[in-house]
């Protein structure tokens, strides 16, 4: 997935002015996205979003971080793993997908 080169400066002013309960809104928001999904549970724990499918026990801890590599704008990760730009549209489907391989805590 291709992203526009960021511009830097506005990069770091954004992450900078991040506050925490603008993350806490991103992550909110992908938890009520992934209500779409059968089978998938969604559940805000301190600063985390808890993604867990019902069939398998599989989870994910989800966090909402500036990416370096990405000139400090916010991303969505699982540990260091980054998965898509917070407010991504596609965000939730990654998430999904992160936690169907396996690759959760």
């Amino acid at each position: 997935m291709e992203h526009p080169s960021p511009d830097p400066l506005a990069a770091v002013v954004e992450a900078a002015a991040a506050t925490p309960r603008q993350r806490d809104e991103y992550l909110y928001s992908l938890g009520q996205r992934l209500r779409a999904y059968d089978g998938v549970t969604a559940e805000m724990r301190d600063d985390r979003l808890e993604v867990a499918e019902l069939a398998t026990g599989r989870r994910l801890r989800v966090a909402c971080v500036p990416r370096e590599s990405d000139g400090g704008r916010l991303w969505l990760s699982s540990g260091r793993i980054p998965i898509a730009p917070a407010g991504s549209p596609d965000a939730p489907l990654l998430v999904v997908r992160r936690l169907r391989e396996g690759n959760g805590i």
